[in-house]
């Protein structure tokens, strides 16, 4: 249980910091210049190579480059059906390629 509540701890550690540098770097400018909300929510499948997330919810998503990197609650995740679909066990954090 001590290992899970670091790792948990250490996770949120890191979103953080990442969305911590979000709100440092956005300006008054930059939030004009992205134009009206949009009014209508993304599909259930909004990009056919994402990941699935199998469980739990995603609580934050960065870019890095070519990387995206996603947290949250859940512990499993699922390939793309293009991608083959294989299921992971994998807890809070995760990351996979842009393109």
């Amino acid at each position: 249980m001590r290992l899970r509540l670091t790792r948990h701890a250490l996770v949120l550690g890191v979103l953080s910091l990442v969305t911590g540098g979000l709100v440092v770097a956005g300006t008054a400018d930059s939030v004009a210049a992205a134009g009206p909300p949009v009014a209508s929510l993304p599909t259930d499948n909004p990009a056919n190579w994402t990941p699935n997330v199998l469980d739990g919810q995603v609580s934050a998503i960065w870019q890095f480059g070519n990387k995206v990197i996603i947290g949250g609650t859940f512990t499993q995740i699922a390939d793309s059906t293009i991608n083959g679909g294989a299921v992971h066990n994998q807890a809070y954090l995760a990351a996979f390629n842009a393109t």
